[in-house]
């Protein structure tokens, strides 16, 4: 699954993930994972071989290499309340414990 964008948002309380529709190329799906108690990643920014002196902004979307992986959930063990989620998009791994997931399928603009 592409990844078309990683947002995180309100201080960390709110993540986003937009993944696209391989079905239909008019959408895509967001996941918002809400009300968020902890949210830890690490990227491929100290990997000098193949980053070098590119920044992600100026990357084309064939070099970006960030494809969806896999995304798991459990129940968070400290809080039955809450869910931890592990999202690996390739070169950016993340950690997200969350009380609330949203998921939506939208239009492209």
């Amino acid at each position: 699954m592409g990844i078309l964008d990683l947002k995180i948002s309100y201080f960390g309380d709110e993540v986003s993930v937009c993944i696209e529709d391989y079905h239909n190329k008019e959408k895509y799906w967001e996941i918002k994972f809400l009300v968020c108690a902890k949210v830890e990643y690490s990227n491929d920014a100290l990997d000098i071989q193949w980053r070098k002196d590119q920044h992600v902004k100026d990357m084309t979307r064939g070099e970006l290499h960030h494809h969806g992986q896999e995304i798991s959930l459990q129940v968070y063990d400290n809080n039955p309340d809450f869910v931890e989620c592990m999202v690996d998009i390739g070169l950016l791994q993340m950690t997200i414990i969350c009380r609330d997931i949203q998921i939506e399928h939208l239009e492209l603009k």
